[in-house]
């Protein structure tokens, strides 16, 4: 029998990174974060994928909540209802990361693998492009980043190896929330009615099927692609560091069994937060860009073409991740203020058509197809001012980033040489992209 202390039970643990809104950085568990939502200024990991990843899960937690409490989310408050705390109270053996009997997100059906797998940013097997290095026979992590890690399941695990096939999303896509100046802010901005609940992946025998064509919200929320089932923990003290934050713990867990579950992407599944751009034969998410791919920039991300129209907030928090099947590639975020009108958002639209209409007038586009994104990413710095229609940068002054870029462009296509060749180098030079006009 284990006592409490060794069964790690997430709702009191303090495992979430928070930041308050006095600026002080802690670390709280599923509970506390719940009760002080408000006075949380947002939640504060340092990888944007866990971010996310610990919205996404609270955000599943409240819904389960209020569908077991029959008390909805409060349109008008500043707090967590007392009835989802204490009916969460009541359900700790849900949460139990170690022990035996029930555990969080974990069954046996797996083979031992290395705790490394469940963290992208560390390397396993024979993986070698990391910067960082571990030992898969004496590295191990501690219990609240192997939570971390269990968390990123639903929403970013990626394909690599025979059967491991990604989560219910396929390719782990562009993620975007509605942004809000506290948790308990962000919770509301992005609730939704649902008429289809369900049950999450943490309730014990009630595994909610995927392959049906409603998928209910919750076991979608919380679809898990991977069996896992953590090791107990090292007790040799001399192993005692997280490999991944670098804490020292006396419940080092070195390994874990590891297998795919099959069949758990969905096309019938409408992800409530990603960049839907599916057509009447084919189910597509936008994706983040592959910087490794032949041609890109490391700067090629051209965050004004991600987004859609009519967002349902001012503030918007985009999360990339892009991975080269089992290859962590990039993971990045950025926030944006959008106006409140639709003719500013109109009219960034109407910039990314007009941008992209100028490599047709050119005989060579291609060259302007690989070097444009670094224009395209100076001009998203700046998008925030751009699509409030507040700021000091104008889209007058987004069309003339592309001066520097056209002229160089023109000195390479055209040689002037010519009197041909000099006029076809002064129509490059003056091409920009044109902005509409706001109607009046």
């Amino acid at each position: 029998m284990c006592s409490n202390d060794q069964r790690y039970n997430l709702l009191g643990e303090k495992w979430l990174p928070v930041l308050t809104l006095r600026g002080k950085n802690e670390k709280l568990g599923i509970i506390e974060m719940l009760e002080q939502a408000a006075s949380i200024r947002q939640i504060a990991p340092s990888n944007p994928m866990d971010r996310f990843a610990v919205f996404r899960f609270l955000l599943a937690v409240c819904y389960w909540c209020a569908d077991r409490t029959g008390i909805p989310f409060p349109a008008n408050g500043n707090g967590i209802p007392a009835e989802w705390i204490t009916f969460l109270e009541g359900q700790r053996d849900f949460f139990n990361l170690l022990g035996d009997g029930k555990r969080f997100y974990q069954s046996k059906n797996g083979h031992e693998q290395s705790i490394t797998y469940l963290i992208h940013e560390l390397p396993s097997g024979t993986n070698h492009e990391f910067t960082r290095h571990v030992c898969d026979d004496r590295s191990g992590l501690c219990p609240a980043c192997c939570a971390l890690g269990l968390i990123r399941l639903p929403v970013f695990t990626t394909s690599g190896g025979r059967g491991y096939s990604p989560g219910i999303n396929g390719t782990p896509p562009l993620y975007m929330i509605s942004w809000g100046d506290n948790l308990y802010e962000l919770l509301r901005a992005n609730w939704r009615i649902s008429e289809s609940i369900g049950h999450p992946s943490w309730d014990p025998g009630i595994q909610a099927s995927i392959s049906s064509e409603d998928i209910p919200l919750l076991a979608g929320l919380t679809s898990l692609p991977r069996y896992v089932w953590l090791k107990e923990p090292d007790r040799d003290e001399n192993n005692g560091i997280c490999c991944f934050c670098g804490i020292r713990t006396d419940k080092l867990i070195s390994h874990c069994e590891y297998s795919p579950v099959a069949g758990v992407f969905s096309e019938s599944w409408n992800d409530p937060h990603i960049i839907d751009i599916s057509t009447s034969s084919k189910h597509k998410s936008l994706m983040a860009y592959n910087l490794k791919s032949p041609g890109k920039f490391t700067f090629d991300r051209r965050t004004n073409e991600q987004l859609p129209m009519n967002p349902s907030c001012n503030k918007m928090l985009l999360i990339g991740f892009c991975a080269d099947k089992a290859e962590n590639v990039d993971v990045w975020e950025k926030t944006i203020t959008l106006s409140s009108s639709s003719s500013e958002e109109e009219m960034g639209y109407a910039w990314n058509i007009s941008a992209r209409e100028i490599t047709k007038k050119v005989k060579a586009p291609f060259i302007l197809q690989k070097a444009r994104p670094h224009v395209e990413e100076q001009v998203a710095n700046h998008m925030s001012d751009l699509l409030s229609g507040n700021g000091n940068y104008t889209w007058d002054d987004a069309a003339n980033e592309y001066e520097r870029f056209m002229e160089a462009a023109a000195a390479s296509l055209a040689p002037d040489t010519t009197i041909k060749d000099a006029r076809k180098r002064r129509e490059i030079k003056r091409l920009r992209p044109r902005i509409p006009k706001e109607d009046k």
